[in-house]
C-alpha cells in the first residue's frame, strides 16, 4: 500500500499517517482485535450499529451508518458510487482516482478525513455515549477538508464556493 507523507502533511503529520497505516493493516484497538489478544470484552457488537461486529471494515466502510456518511461525502464531491468493501479498497481507489495529481491529492485527503472522522465518532459513542447524526458528521468532514487543504494548499476562501475536487 502507498502512504503518501506529502498528502498526510495536509492532514496532521505522524498521528494521521500512523492511524491510516494501522487502519489499513486492521490494527486499531477495536473489540475484535482486543478479543483476539485475550482481553475480556463483554460484547463484540459495534455500539452504533445494530447488526454488526466491531471490526475495522464494518466500522469504517460497511456499517449502514458509515456507508451513509461515505455516500453523502462522495456525492457531495461528485464522485460516483464505487462499491467499496474494505478500507484497503478505499485507500486504493483514492490513490488511483482521476488523472490530475492535485485533485487526486485532495481526494486522498478526503478519504483519510472520512476514516479519521468515523474513528473519532466511534470513540465518542463508545467512551462518552455521545451519538452524532450522519449530517453532523458530514458537516464536520467538510469543515476538516476545508481546513486541512486550505492550510496546506493555495486555495482561498472564495474558491471554496465550488467543491475541492473541481478544477
Amino acid at each position: 500500500m502507498i502512504y503518501r507523507p506529502t498528502i498526510m502533511g495536509e492532514i496532521n503529520t505522524d498521528q494521521g499517517l500512523q492511524f491510516i497505516w494501522r487502519v489499513d493493516l486492521g490494527r486499531i484497538p477495536m473489540t475484535d482485535a482486543l478479543k483476539k489478544q485475550g482481553v475480556n470484552i463483554d460484547s463484540l457488537m459495534y455500539s452504533a450499529c445494530i447488526g454488526g461486529d466491531e471490526e475495522v471494515n464494518h466500522l469504517l466502510i460497511s456499517c449502514p451508518y458509515a456507508h451513509a456518511i461515505q455516500e453523502a461525502i462522495l456525492s457531495l464531491y461528485g464522485i460516483q458510487k464505487c462499491g467499496l468493501q474494505s478500507v484497503s479498497d478505499l485507500i486504493h481507489y483514492a490513490t488511483t482516482w482521476g488523472r490530475c495529481p492535485r485533485l487526486r491529492s485532495r481526494f486522498i485527503a478526503i478519504g483519510y478525513i472520512l476514516l479519521w472522522s468515523l474513528w473519532k465518532v466511534r470513540n465518542k459513542r463508545r467512551y462518552r455515549n455521545a451519538f452524532a447524526s450522519t449530517s453532523r458528521v458530514v458537516e464536520n468532514i467538510k469543515s476538516l477538508t476545508y481546513l486541512w487543504i486550505k492550510y496546506k494548499g493555495k486555495k482561498t476562501l472564495e474558491e471554496w464556493s465550488s467543491p475541492p475536487l473541481s478544477v
